[in-house]
């Protein structure tokens, strides 16, 4: 890593280490977001870890944690993955760019503290400048990202308490389906809409199966293997609904897609979606983001949001009357806010 040094007006880069697909969001010095600043595949490593902690609940990663050996090449498979999106991103950029937010998959949170020390310890030249220290890192969870990548309007529709209001992710992997709700509070106070997922329902597993499992007849025409996909894909969503409180249904949002499968598994999910949810023809779809890239691009509008307002809290926000009386129109001395970005820059 060449560890450059970086423009002083970009945003900080957020990073989404997903099970398949590394991938990094910024908003660049024009204020305007970058969906997919760099994109690259995970290592075979990382992929079988983080779906072995899809697939166990977590366990397995407590047992890990515990486990110095294993705790240790966890370790090592986390800063690979950091260097390998880190290094692409560098190139996109022309220069280093400054860890904002990191978003992991679900289960990891039993290796937040390693994953800390990691960051700090291994990638000094991207830590995050501020007040001249650096900010603690983040590790923020998907449903987190999920509500800042589209800034839900939780409470704008109707006049129901924003606390019963819930979005339904549905995030399908090359290993896996995994379906959960998204709710204000980040964390959703019942059971009903805890995650839940499918490894046999991962695209991998999913086209392979149903085309095996279909006439020679039946191969030649992708409609059948394409709709034995949305049955089973339909069936998962509606078992995942079931629990549901029945007075929760005028609260339901919407639904967020996201993740690395390919474009027909997605066109699939869409399908299943729409077949399985009630009043699907009135359900808010968010899936106009790059859906690889949902989860890294809330990460970077996190972070934008996060060093917007540290600028405000660097100056004084407050406004000399003095001056503004002697001088008769709001000059930078008398609103020491307006050189928040001058003050910001002086730190690099």
């Amino acid at each position: 890593m060449r560890c450059q040094l970086r423009k002083p007006s970009d945003y900080p880069v957020g990073l989404y280490l997903g099970a398949s697909r590394l991938t990094a969001s910024y908003y660049n010095e024009d204020d305007q977001a970058v969906t997919t600043l760099a994109s690259v595949p995970a290592s075979a490593a990382w992929r079988n870890f983080t779906e072995g902690l899809v697939r166990d609940r977590g366990q397995w990663g407590r047992d890990c944690e515990a486990n110095l050996t294993c705790s240790n090449a966890t370790a090592t498979l986390f800063a690979d993955a950091m260097a390998a999106i880190l290094d692409a991103s560098e190139s996109a950029l022309g220069h280093a760019p400054i860890i904002g937010y990191v978003v992991l998959p679900r289960n990891t949170s039993v290796f937040t503290g390693l994953f800390d020390t990691v960051l700090h310890r291994d990638f000094p030249c991207y830590q995050w400048a501020r007040r001249g220290d650096y900010i603690e890192y983040d590790i923020v969870r998907l449903t987190k990202a999920v509500q800042h990548a589209y800034q839900i309007p939780w409470g704008q529709n109707d006049d129901s308490g924003e606390e019963d209001a819930f979005i339904l992710l549905a995030n399908l992997e090359p290993g896996f389906l995994e379906l959960t709700g998204v709710c204000p509070m980040d964390i959703c106070s019942t059971s009903d809409l805890a995650a839940r997922a499918w490894p046999e329902l991962g695209e991998d597993a999913l086209w392979p199966a149903t085309r095996s499992n279909t006439t020679s007849n039946d191969r030649a025409s992708p409609s059948s293997s394409f709709g034995q996909v949305v049955r089973l894909l339909a069936d998962a969503v509606v078992a995942y609904m079931a629990p549901t409180d029945p007075e929760r249904s005028g609260n339901f949002r919407g639904v967020v897609v996201a993740g690395a499968a390919s474009e027909q598994a997605m066109a699939a999910l869409r399908v299943a979606l729409h077949d399985a949810l009630p009043y699907a023809n009135d359900t808010q779809f968010y899936d106009t983001v790059d859906l690889a890239s949902v989860f890294s691009l809330g990460a970077a509008v996190l972070g934008r949001n996060t060093q917007l307002a540290d600028e405000l809290l660097d100056c004084d926000c407050t406004v000399d009357e003095e001056l503004r009386r002697s001088q008769g129109y709001p000059s930078d001395d008398a609103f020491p806010c307006n050189r928040a970005t001058v003050h910001l820059n002086s730190m690099y």
